[in-house]
């Protein structure tokens, strides 16, 4: 757990005492920032209930390992859960940190248990000055968002990239293990689609019933965000059309290919069963067959079995089997 006051008007300091002594400051010219990283639940809870007089309800929603993306307002502060890639996620095989941010004008708090990236990155602006806009938690709470997004979008641009090059392999050199991984990215890109789309909803849902975006500067930028996440649910459920069009098509390929090992399969047995037939005329143990004391017979027989075996050939070229 980490801590930090912002002033708007002067340096931004780190808080380095007891964190179960911070007091929620009182003016607008100071907002307080509690990243809760991984903190024991039981601590972290106290904390919240008795310092922040947060909800057990939504302490409770905070603290699940599972829930899906929401917003609730409450008297005096708003809750916003919301899903993120952990700090291991570096492509479309990707694991979910799930974030909470509880707000209003004097603070935020953040919580979340594993790193996340995204936070990290902020926190680091905040404390190294890098970013002037950082002085409010609306603001804060933007700039995590927009950090969230763009490795969303990372991801999702990435498996557009794939997707093209397995088109390309698919024809030349169809494998199960392209099937496979096309089967994963269905998965998980079906998974992606269900998050953007609900994170679209619950983002509309805080613009509005949130007074204070709607009276703040903050609002397009809210907005902004809305529509990001508008625009990767679309994109995400468009990837998996696509990949659902490429097994489809992957299937397409393997049965043609089936198809055409069968026909040559079956044209090279339609060939020797002619000749077979011929062969095993010629073999049986008779003891009368005329032609066997013919001088010239095993090269007419011979002849006999090519000369089969060339019509069929032309044949199969006219129905155009070859």
């Amino acid at each position: 757990m980490r801590a930090i006051k912002i002033n708007k008007n002067t340096a931004v300091k780190q808080i380095n005492e007891d964190l179960n002594n911070l007091q929620i400051p009182a003016n607008d010219e100071e907002i307080l920032w509690i990243d809760f990283q991984s903190e024991d639940k039981q601590k972290e809870s106290e904390i919240l209930e008795q310092k922040f007089s947060i909800s057990p309800l939504a302490i409770h929603d905070a603290q699940r390992d599972r829930h899906p993306p929401k917003f609730e307002s409450f008297q005096n502060y708003k809750f916003l859960l919301i899903k993120a890639f952990d700090a291991g996620t570096k492509d479309i095989d990707f694991s979910i940190l799930h974030i909470s941010f509880i707000t209003n004008k004097n603070y935020l708090l953040s919580i979340h248990n594993g790193i996340s990236p995204s936070i990290d990155s902020v926190w680091n602006e905040v404390v190294n000055n890098q970013n002037s806009e950082l002085n409010d938690s609306y603001s804060l709470l933007y700039a995590i968002l927009k950090k969230i997004i763009a490795r969303y979008t990372k991801v999702i641009l990435g498996l557009e990239a794939r997707l093209d090059e397995i088109e390309k392999d698919m024809v030349s050199k169809p494998t199960d293990a392209l099937l496979s991984e096309l089967i994963r990215y269905s998965t998980k890109t079906q998974y992606l689609y269900r998050i953007f789309n609900n994170q679209d909803i619950v983002i509309k849902e805080m613009l509005n019933a949130d007074n204070n975006l709607k009276e703040n500067s903050l609002k397009h930028k809210f907005q902004d965000i809305q529509e990001h996440m508008e625009r990767l649910a679309g994109l995400s459920g468009l990837l998996n059309e696509v990949t659902k069009n490429l097994i489809d098509g992957y299937i397409s390929v393997s049965g043609h290919r089936l198809n055409n090992i069968m026909k040559t399969l079956t044209i090279v047995a339609l060939i020797f069963m002619p000749i077979t037939f011929v062969a095993g005329l010629y073999g049986m143990n008779f003891e009368y067959i005329p032609e066997l004391t013919y001088k010239y017979g095993y090269f007419i027989v011979l002849g006999v079995m090519a000369v089969m075996a060339i019509a069929l050939l032309v044949l199969f070229k006219k129905l155009r089997w070859l």
